[in-house]
């Protein structure tokens, strides 16, 4: 459980393991930034799911044994799935947005 106020910097931590936060993922992003850094110092904490709000984008991040955290998981398609090894869970990407409407799948193009 976590619970935090509007400030980053009061955070009261009960035992996390998982966190999952729909954000809009920009380059200016707290939820990779400050926060996620915030949150690796949680010695029980070991996976990080941010979910792109406006178009499907996944990211999951997992921290090893040994400390070190790693992108393990980056997919930008409904028809992806992602499994959480805190909670063993199989979970598909389509049901993440399932009650969306017209979210783009992100393309790039190499120009």
């Amino acid at each position: 459980m976590l619970l935090h106020n509007a400030n980053i910097h009061e955070i009261s931590i009960y035992q996390i393991f998982l966190c999952i936060n729909f954000c809009i993922f920009s380059e200016n992003n707290d939820e990779r930034g400050e926060k996620f850094e915030l949150f690796r110092d949680i010695p029980t904490f070991r996976e990080y799911l941010l979910i792109d709000s406006r178009r499907v984008w996944a990211e999951l991040w997992r921290k090893s044994n040994e400390g070190i955290w790693s992108l393990v998981f980056e997919r930008k398609s409904l028809e992806s799935s992602l499994f959480l090894e805190t909670i063993g869970m199989e979970l598909p990407l389509s049901d993440l947005y399932v009650n969306t409407e017209d979210l783009p799948e992100t393309v790039f193009e190499i120009r």
